[in-house]
């Protein structure tokens, strides 16, 4: 087997294991549309889309990466360093299409920062068919990785109110 054939193998658990699999409670769903629903669509984000009150999945290609952001946290996926939890993160909008997430994470040699833009942009991934509503750029040890995201479920808030 090569190393090529084991990342693409990982990577494919990797999204399996993200949970893209859509609810089905016989009721309509007034929330954000899953990600299974946008992904593979280009679906713009609804109106008044706001990243800080949903959960945002993004990846990218050579190298591969996947990063789940829900609330103040993100959860980072590589083949090479497994799963990176950065918390205490901040969304900030930065122009009309594009919001900036900002955390930090702390390990042995100190702190490490991850930076996630993502645009209102169509996108697409290179190595599937699938289109993405959002293009993604992650920044984080002095490298800058391209990518595409979606919009998954919206994040429940206090009270019960989404």
């Amino acid at each position: 087997m090569t190393t090529r054939t084991i990342t693409i193998g990982i990577v494919a658990i990797v999204f399996t294991l993200c949970g893209c699999a859509r609810r089905d409670s016989g009721q309509e769903s007034k929330s954000v549309p899953t990600t299974q629903e946008l992904a593979g669509h280009a679906a713009p984000p609804p109106v008044g889309f706001n990243p800080a009150e949903t959960k945002i999945s993004a990846t990218g290609n050579e190298p591969f990466w996947h990063v789940d952001v829900v609330g103040d946290t993100a959860h980072l996926q590589t083949p090479e360093e497994g799963d990176l939890y950065y918390t205490s993160g901040m969304w900030a909008k930065v122009d009309a299409p594009s919001w900036v997430y900002r955390a930090r994470r702390k390990h042995a040699d100190g702190e490490e920062a991850l930076t996630l833009t993502i645009t209102t942009q169509q996108c697409s991934d290179g190595m599937s068919d699938m289109a993405y509503p959002l293009r993604a750029v992650l920044e984080r040890n002095a490298a800058r990785m391209q990518g595409c995201a979606i919009v998954g479920r919206a994040v429940r808030q206090p009270g019960g109110k989404q």
